[in-house]
């Protein structure tokens, strides 16, 4: 891949596009998700928020109205208008009230004890347990179905304390603490009774005596000593009457508006002394009383009334069950609220989760204890309870993740497409310029400097077109400008970093001069258009002697050319291209006879100084020195197909069979005061 990314434009360009795309893409695609995440979670809020203060608005009018079936019957009724959503009321105390009631149990699930009172109809002892019908009467056919028995109640009661004298000295059964416990029972019923929308108080007093025969009658006094509700009790040796005086209880103070008229009310309960207080007389009273709880029409009545009984301390069991056998209510069991409701029916303000998988949106708000609740719930807390809204939002998150694919989808065939017209802008914009400006360097490397790149913009691509085709223009000038100077010259300025400086250094060189024989007849006999032709293919041929050999041409003059040789075995290859640019002109001499012409080369080794000269605007890269000058003293001195070298350069020579040496006699050279030992190369064969 990284070998793809290093060669391809293409590819890196497309790769960086890809993921500045697909991070801009997930980027929006994140953004959009939380923004539509923090809506919806809004939208169920303000819904749920919205229908629980409904649904408890319409649960507290109907509650108001007294009737704890017809409570049931709205909750019911809004569960089934409304299947995606749950409702759960739940009281102060964490219980929930209002729920369907689950299936019956199955007959072995039932405990022995209630299946038998339901199959009797009549109390039955188990042990110390025992356990009471609650028998259907007249008032009954509101709130429950056929059948004799609604219900059946379980006491265990507690043991009876020390047995006490009596005011006449009598010894009896009974004692203080069983009474006591009794007048309770009476008093909670009482209480209950209070809340009921249609009390019935006096029916509820005349009620006790027939169910407990212990209890000869019971009664309230109010503040000026006088008979408010129930019966006016004698009081006789044959009577016990206990005494209970009433306190400014939270619930009644939800319709009575002063405490102290209660505070000096009392309730009177006459017991038969002489039967006694018996362990059965709790479990009679507890149901009787349960019974006229019970159809004062408020449920919770008598729930409520169950718990003031287990808060007397005088049961240690206490459990109410249903026709079929379910448990409705146990005083000793311990309620945990769920901990979303508990936590706010601690601080009174409303919760909203989504439960992990985000299919169920739960809103539960506190339901507050305003004045018109306060009649049946007391004004001893600010909550009365709080009411759950459950909403499935299921078709929602399959509807939104249904929209996060169709937007993945999109999003992806976006992607694609802009990839897809990237691609085909880039190589039309980019990558076929690019390919063809690759192409023509390619030929213009291999040498063809006649391609030229095809511009048909003006954009980069077009512009870099443009470059490359001044850069081979300069390339064929700097190509035929490099013909009209040396080597060296083309390698001085190569190296120089800048202006080359006028100037040279001693060097050791190898130079060879030569010139033609007969030019000057030759020109003043033809047209200078054939003299140029000769003089072009004649020194075309030495020249390419002297490259054949490392040499380099230093310069043309007129008919003569000097060349120079540097590094190892210089004063040979030197020789042996003169050798080759004598035998170069015989070759052309015999191929056109018309025009036979010869030269005479001279050659000669040594220290000259190499470097720029001239003036600032035209210089000259050439050798100056007397081994220059007596190079070509020798090519001056050399006859028509002669190589003359001194004595420097036979001395550099090795043996070789392919040359032969000739000394010829010492040679008076222009400008030289001594004689110079000159020696004439011949080839032995036909090459060197």
């Amino acid at each position: 891949m990284l070998a793809i990314l290093q060669r391809w434009l293409a590819v890196k360009l497309g790769l960086l596009v890809t993921l500045a795309l697909a991070a801009g893409f997930a980027l929006a695609a994140t953004v959009a998700a939380r923004a539509m995440l923090q809506s919806s979670a809004r939208l169920y809020r303000e819904s749920a928020g919205s229908l629980a203060a409904s649904i408890g608005a319409s649960i507290r009018m109907t509650m108001m109205a007294g009737d704890g079936m017809h409570v049931r019957r709205v909750a019911g009724e809004i569960r089934r208008r409304l299947p995606r959503v749950g409702i759960r009321v739940f009281a102060a105390d964490g219980d929930e009230v209002f729920a369907d009631k689950p299936a019956p149990p199955t007959s072995s699930l039932v405990p022995a004890y209630v299946r038998a009172v339901l199959a009797s109809g009549t109390t039955t002892s188990f042990g110390d347990l025992r356990a009471v019908p609650i028998v259907r009467d007249s008032r009954c056919t509101a709130c429950h179905a056929d059948g004799p028995v609604l219900g059946v109640l379980s006491i265990t009661p507690v043991p009876q304390a020390t047995q006490r004298r009596s005011p006449t000295g009598a010894r009896t059964d009974a004692s203080d603490v069983a009474r006591d416990a009794l007048g309770v029972v009476v008093r909670d019923g009482f209480y209950r009774m209070m809340l009921a929308p249609s009390p019935h108080l006096d029916e509820y007093f005349a009620a006790l005596p027939v169910h407990v025969p212990e209890v000869r009658g019971a009664g309230v006094l109010g503040p000026g000593r006088t008979l408010a509700y129930g019966t006016k009790v004698a009081r006789d040796g044959t009577s016990f009457v206990h005494v209970t005086t009433f306190s400014s209880d939270a619930r009644c103070l939800g319709c009575h508006d002063s405490a102290a008229a209660l505070d000096s009310s009392t309730l009177v309960v006459a017991f038969d002394n002489r039967a006694g207080v018996q362990r059965e007389s709790m479990v009679r009273l507890v149901g009787a009383v349960l019974e006229e709880v019970m159809s004062a029409g408020l449920g919770r009545l008598s729930i409520g009334f169950l718990q003031d009984v287990a808060r007397a301390g005088q049961v240690r069991t206490l459990t109410l069950h249903d026709a079929q056998g379910r448990l409705v209510y146990d005083a000793f069991a311990s309620r945990a609220p769920p901990a979303d409701v508990d936590s706010v029916l601690r601080s009174g303000r409303p919760r909203a989760t989504l439960d992990v998988l985000g299919t169920d949106f739960r809103f539960i708000e506190p339901l507050d204890n305003d004045k018109a609740c306060q009649s049946c719930h007391g004004n001893d807390r600010p909550i009365r309870g709080a009411i759950e809204i459950r909403l499935n939002t299921g078709e929602e998150r399959v509807a939104m993740r249904r929209l996060q694919r169709a937007t993945a989808i999109s999003g992806s065939l976006t992607l694609v497409l802009v990839l897809a017209l990237l691609a085909l802008g880039l190589y039309y914009t980019v990558i076929r310029p690019v390919r063809a400006i690759e192409s023509v360097a390619d030929l213009v490397g291999d040498g063809h400097l006649d391609q030229t790149v095809d511009v048909q913009t003006y954009d980069e691509m077009g512009r870099l077109g443009t470059h490359v085709n001044a850069m081979v223009k300069g390339l064929r000038q700097k190509l035929e400008l490099a013909k009209f100077v040396s080597r060296d010259t083309l390698h001085e300025v190569e190296a120089s970093t800048g202006t080359i400086a006028r100037g040279g250094e001693r060097q050791c060189i190898a130079v060879v001069f030569s010139d033609i024989r007969g030019f000057t007849p030759f020109s003043e006999s033809h047209e200078p258009e054939a003299v140029v032709a000769m003089l072009n293919k004649y020194l075309n041929a030495q020249a390419t002697a002297v490259v054949r050999h490392g040499g380099d041409i230093d310069k043309f003059v007129g008919d003569e050319i000097m060349a120079r040789f540097t590094g190892p075995g210089m004063a040979l290859r030197a020789t042996r291209a003169a050798l080759d640019m004598v035998a170069a002109v015989e070759a052309l001499n015999a191929a056109d006879a018309t025009t036979p012409c010869h030269i005479g080369v001279g050659v000669n080794v040594g220290d000259a100084i190499l470097g720029a000269m001239g003036a600032e605007q035209r210089m000259d890269f050439t050798a100056i020195g007397d081994t220059v000058n007596i190079g070509a003293r020798l090519c001056s001195a050399a006859g028509p197909g002669e190589v003359l070298i001194t004595d420097a350069v036979r001395r550099q020579l090795p043996d070789t069979p392919v040359m032969m040496l000739t000394a010829l006699a010492p040679m008076h050279l222009k400008g030289k005061h001594d004689a110079v030992a000159v020696y004439r190369v011949t080839a032995r064969g036909d090459t060197v």
